[in-house]
Order: structure tokens, then C-alpha cells, then sequence
């Protein structure tokens, strides 16, 4: 190519040969501009990584080596992945022209008000699971399979995106060899073991989890699994939340998320297979599954209260019906508007008269005492003391953890909120927010 990318102060009005109609989206990572290939009069989408997180990387043949991956994952052609057309450089960044897409992400579906059927699950799954397939055989890994990494387009096609070089376009390597998205990630991508087709599997598994049954079945990724599988826990197969799936769907799914990799289908075509076959023997009238909940936010009760009142408030319950109060509270939490409607939803599940007013009162003074959470914001001594904290939990692997997600956490309130979630059993959760907060109180500040 002997164009040159021209800059103007709106951005690039020609990229190589293609000249740009607008931009489509920006993010911490990149940018994604839909172009025109006048050539052959087609329309094109243009991926690019921001140049200052190539700079970062600090790397001489990083542009060889994404070439190389660029060029790897372009030969491989299938209707359910999105095809590669063309890969330039200019100016020391590396663009991906690729099919433009008339589409929406899965993800953008999971957030429309209609839930989407167990027929059009099985449809969407055994496109998504062909297109894992198709690069396998490759020798490609996707690493970063997400429902906003999977196209949905009019016509009810399923189209794989960001597939090959996502340890690239993420700019998301560590040593460990960490990297995707937290909460779908399989637990040897936390670790630094072999990444291999059967952690696309485990990512396609949380995923169908989720959608099934409207919640993640690991809140803190794949190290919650790691966990729960060392202590001989487990979560709950899907039918137990939405008790008319069927039963051959509950091993399909656990079958893929299973902690152990030796334990999940070897391939995406083994998933497939028992997918289709779980889904054709529940009969003609497939009800639509439960809908994804609203994510988190501070329209509801637990992104308002401090998460040491939310703890106390789990450990109240826990303490009057068992275990599952940690889960009822929770669910509370996250559909509650106001602190008398939480309240009101809590009492509901205990029957004695005397024990219910017991629990009115203590979580009554837990809310009224309640700071909220506070919006600090994050230093290198607030790290260190998360870090130190964390550790006796999660072992060497603490301190990659909190640094990782410290980069995609506005507050010190939400980095502690997401590594409390990452441990599962409430007293071990209470003890180490307790500790991080003792720390950070006494702990070295730096900005």
C-alpha cells in the first residue's frame, strides 16, 4: 500500500486504501472505524489498537508477531466467524479490515426485555460452537470469548469476532499469560497454564450458564472455581435455578465449565453434539429461559450499601435459615430500590414472629449505620495492602489479581467489592475485607 493515512482533527480520513466513513466505536483498547474499499466498491470494517498501549508493550517485533496471528486467523473461512480481509500498517499500528457487519453483539440481545427461547439458544450455541470448531482446526484459540465478542445478524447468523489476536488486541499479557475477560475466563488462563480449545469450551459454558439461568455461575471468574473445586464446592446446575430446563442440559453445561480442563468436552464439536442432543429430547414446547438480571448499578440496594453492611446483613440471615440466606439476601440486594423494600424482601423469609423481629432490627441498624460506598480512588499503598490481605485467601496468584483488575476499577470500593466476590465463603470474605480495610486505614499512602 502506498497511501498514506492522512489525520485530521476529527481522525484518519484514509486508511491504506480505504477511505474512512466514520468511526464505529472506541475503547480503553482501540478503535473500530467503518470504511469504504473503493475498489471494489465494498464496505469494510477497520479495527486498530491505540498506539500508546503498542508503545507500552515495548516490544520490537510485537508488529511481526500480530501480523503473523493477523495473517493465521484471516485463512481460516467459515459463516460463523467474521472474515479478514486485509491487514496494513502505517505509522507503527497495525489495522484488521474485516467484514462489516449489519449486526448485534449477543450481549446487546441478553439486555432486550425478550427473552430469548431455549430454540433459539440451541441455534445460536451450535453456530457459536461450529465457529470454535473452524479455528481449532486451526490451531488458533480464541482466548477471549465473551457474548459482546458474538455477532447476531438479521437473518439469524452467528459471526465470531476478535478471534486469534486477542492476546494482541487486548494488550492484555502478562507473564502468566493472563488473558480475557475476568468473569469468563477458565481457571488456567488465572493460572499461567496451557490455554488450549477446551478453555474456549469453558468460556462457551459460562456463557450458556448465563443465559440459561440469568447469572454467572462464578462472580469472580475463573478463580472462584479454582476455589470452590479445592474446598469439593460446586454451583448449582442450571435446572435448580430454572427448574424446567432439562436435565441432559444441566450436564452439558457443568460438563463445560468444569475447573479441570481434562474434565470438559476435548472439543467444541463434542459440546455441540451434546447440546443439540439434550435440547431435541425436551420435547416440542421449549419455554424461553429465565432473563438476565440488570447488572449492578446504584439503582438498586447492593451497589448502595458498603460492602461490609451487605456482608453483616448475609451473615444475619445465614444465621436464622442456613447457607442459603447468603443467596437470598444477595437476591435482595440486587432487586431492591430502597432500604425499606430490602428490608421487607429479607423479613419474608423467616416464618417466627420472634426471629423475624430480631432480624428487623439488626439489619434496621446494619442500613441506618450504613456509610454507602465510598469512591476512593486507587494509589500503590491502597494496592499493596488489597494485595496483602488477599493473599492468605488466593495464595501467590493475589497480587496479578488485584493488579489486573485494579486497571478496570474506577474506585478502591469496586476493586475491594470484586476480589470479595472472588471468595466465596462468607466468613473468609468478611475477614478479608476486614483486614484490606484495616491496612488500607494504617497502610503507606502513595499517589
Amino acid at each position: 500500500m502506498t497511501d498514506h493515512t492522512v489525520i485530521a482533527p476529527q481522525g484518519p480520513q484514509k486508511i491504506g486504501k480505504y477511505r474512512i466513513r466514520a468511526k464505529l466505536g472506541e475503547g480503553a483498547m482501540g478503535v473500530v472505524y467503518d470504511a469504504h474499499d473503493q475498489d471494489i466498491d465494498r464496505f469494510v470494517a477497520i479495527k486498530t489498537v491505540h498506539k500508546h498501549l503498542i508503545d507500552a508493550a515495548g516490544e520490537e517485533d510485537w508488529l511481526t508477531r500480530f501480523s503473523r496471528e493477523a495473517q493465521a486467523a484471516g485463512r481460516v473461512l467459515h459463516p460463523n466467524l467474521v472474515t479478514i480481509f486485509d491487514y496494513l500498517e502505517q505509522d507503527g499500528r497495525p489495522y484488521l479490515v474485516m467484514e462489516r457487519l449489519e449486526a448485534k453483539t449477543l450481549e446487546d440481545r441478553m439486555s432486550e426485555p425478550q427473552s430469548l427461547t431455549l430454540t433459539e439458544v440451541a441455534a445460536i450455541f451450535g453456530q457459536i460452537l461450529d465457529g470454535l470448531c473452524a479455528i481449532h482446526e486451526a490451531s488458533i484459540v480464541h482466548r477471549d470469548m465473551k457474548p459482546a465478542n458474538i455477532m447476531l445478524t438479521a437473518k439469524g447468523g452467528v459471526k465470531l469476532t476478535d478471534f486469534g489476536i486477542a492476546r494482541f488486541t487486548k494488550m492484555d499479557r502478562t507473564s502468566a499469560g493472563m488473558i480475557g475477560t475476568p468473569a469468563y475466563m477458565a481457571p488456567e488462563q488465572f493460572s499461567g497454564d496451557e490455554v488450549c480449545a477446551r478453555s474456549d469450551v469453558y468460556a462457551t459454558g459460562i456463557i450458556l450458564y448465563e443465559i440459561l439461568t440469568g447469572r454467572q455461575p462464578y462472580r469472580g471468574g475463573g478463580i472462584t472455581a479454582v476455589m470452590l473445586a479445592s474446598k469439593g464446592e460446586s454451583v448449582p446446575p442450571p435446572s435448580t435455578l430454572a427448574p424446567d430446563l432439562p436435565a441432559a442440559l444441566d450436564t452439558v453445561v457443568m460438563t463445560a465449565i468444569c475447573p479441570d480442563p481434562k474434565g470438559r468436552y476435548a472439543s467444541a464439536v463434542e459440546m455441540r453434539t451434546a447440546l443439540l442432543a439434550a435440547v431435541s429430547t425436551h420435547g416440542a414446547t421449549l419455554t424461553a429461559p429465565p432473563k438476565v438480571g440488570t447488572p449492578r448499578s446504584l439503582e438498586t440496594m447492593i451497589g448502595r450499601l458498603s460492602l461490609t453492611t451487605m456482608l453483616r446483613v448475609e451473615e444475619s440471615l445465614v444465621a436464622r435459615i442456613g447457607p442459603i440466606g447468603k443467596l437470598l439476601a444477595r437476591r435482595a440486594a440486587e432487586t431492591a430500590v430502597t432500604q425499606e423494600d430490602l428490608l421487607q424482601q429479607i423479613l419474608g423469609e423467616v416464618s417466627d414472629p420472634s426471629e423475624r423481629e430480631v432480624l428487623r432490627q439488626t439489619v434496621a441498624s446494619l442500613m441506618t449505620a450504613d456509610p454507602g460506598r465510598a469512591q476512593g480512588k486507587l494509589n500503590e499503598g491502597d494496592l499493596k495492602s488489597v494485595i496483602a490481605a488477599l493473599t492468605p485467601h488466593l495464595g501467590p496468584i493475589a497480587g496479578t489479581l488485584v493488579r489486573r483488575q485494579a486497571a478496570r476499577s474506577p474506585s478502591l470500593s469496586q476493586l475491594l467489592d470484586t476480589m470479595t466476590e472472588a471468595i466465596p465463603d462468607t466468613n473468609d470474605r468478611a475477614a478479608f475485607l476486614e483486614a484490606a480495610q484495616t491496612q488500607i486505614a494504617k497502610g503507606p499512602r502513595h499517589a
